[in-house]
């Protein structure tokens, strides 16, 4: 198994993907699914809190695809 991580800033969302624009100027999309587990800070939260702008680190599995498994979302300060 391969495990890939991502931090940047979310450009797009939709129902089953996520696209982020990472620092080195590169940008990654991963898929989302039922068992994504999502974090707002240290809480519990689901596919819906993930928006435009967001800072987010994901950690996702690749095979065949770039399936996120997480997805933190980091508050602005």
């Amino acid at each position: 198994i391969t495990i890939q991580l991502d931090r940047g800033e979310v450009t797009a969302v939709d129902g089953d993907s996520l696209t982020i624009a990472e620092a080195t100027g590169s940008s990654v999309t991963v898929v989302l699914d039922d068992d994504t587990r999502v974090r707002v800070s240290r809480e519990r939260g689901s596919l819906d809190d993930i928006e435009v702008g967001d800072v987010v680190f994901v950690q996702s599995r690749v095979d065949g695809s770039v399936l996120a498994k997480r997805v933190v979302i980091i508050p602005a300060d």
